[in-house]
Parts: C-alpha cells; structure tokens; sequence
C-alpha cells in the first residue's frame, strides 16, 4: 500500500538537507548526484530522516538505485 506523502513538505524536507540557498530550486526530474551538496552524509540524513519522519526503512542500496528527485519520494511512497 503506497504512503501518502505531502510533495512540497519532501521538497522542504530535502532542500533543509541539502542546505540549499534560496535561490536554488529543486525540480522532480532533478538529479541529486549532480548537485554539489549531496555526499555521503547527506545520503545518510536522508536515511534518518525516512525513518524518522515517514517510519521507513531505506538501506545502501536504496539510496544508490535512486537518481532523481522523484526516485528518492518514490522511495518513501512505495515502501
């Protein structure tokens, strides 16, 4: 059964992680690994953070087989 995730709270959720500027957007197509703040830690906050706020469990691999935006909220809607 999918999760009901509000969109714009995820991108809010994301954007606080990254520590984007205000100025920078994120679209749904948006590939994380080609921006400059995402690593490895932030990778991790975001694992935390699915846990924490939407109860999911998301491993190495998870993470990993995602590229987009999209991909990662498909992550926690699908799970």
């Amino acid at each position: 059964m999918m999760k009901t995730i509000d969109k714009n709270e995820f991108l809010a959720h994301l954007h606080e992680l990254l520590e984007l500027e205000n100025g920078q957007t994120l679209g749904w197509d948006t590939r994380l690994l080609e921006i400059e703040e995402w690593d490895s830690l932030v990778a991790l906050s975001f694992m935390a953070l699915a846990k924490e706020e939407y109860d999911v469990e998301l491993g190495g691999d998870d993470i990993r087989g995602a590229e987009t935006v999209q991909d990662f909220y498909d992550l926690l809607v699908n799970a």
